[in-house]
């Protein structure tokens, strides 16, 4: 495959397919993990489940960045978008099992890691190279408890305020 990917045409292609297809994929892998039918899944998302059906076929691919994140929100999921090389994407599409795509909600992290006796903390501390790379994470004006807010409804000191609000909002659910 490798040398398909010469053709910028090939890549262009081999991207969307594989968003496209991925997506779909994970959506099912997701839901069959939580034993839910469409049904249930739209019931959640606010949505009928022929929305649901669309989602799930790989064909469909006109997703928004709201349907993805409301469709994170119901699974207790993470959404991570994000450029990367063709080097990468290739390593991330070694494994598309339905195991590998089934991530665990947030709550079955908390356990595992209960389980494993690892410290909490690692779930919520994330690791930054330098000190630069932490500002971009929790940027004034970014986040607020309900949704997004602009920078000119926040005060700009009220980073720490976040930052210490989000830490306690998890350590109270996870006790």
């Amino acid at each position: 495959m490798r040398e398909e990917l010469k053709s910028k045409g090939y890549r262009q292609a081999f991207v969307e397919e594989n968003v496209k297809t991925g997506i779909a994929f994970q959506v099912r892998a997701l839901r069959e993990h939580r034993s839910w039918m469409q049904k249930e899944l739209g019931d959640r998302l606010n949505k009928p489940q022929n929305v649901i059906s669309r989602i799930e076929d790989p064909d469909y691919g006109r997703f928004t960045i709201r349907t993805l994140l409301d469709l994170a929100a119901a699974f207790d999921v993470a959404l991570l978008i994000k450029f990367v090389s063709f080097g990468e994407l290739l390593n991330q599409l070694r494994d598309l099992s339905p195991e590998k795509l089934a991530v665990q909600s947030f709550d079955e992290e908390l356990e595992s890691a209960r389980q494993c006796s690892q410290p909490i903390h690692n779930l919520v501390e994330p690791r930054f190279e330098n000190d630069a790379h932490k500002e971009h994470l929790f940027l004034p004006g970014r986040f607020q408890r309900g949704g997004a807010i602009s920078a000119a409804q926040q005060p700009m000191n009220t980073q720490p305020a976040f930052r210490a609000s989000a830490e306690s909002a998890f350590y109270q659910r996870a006790h």
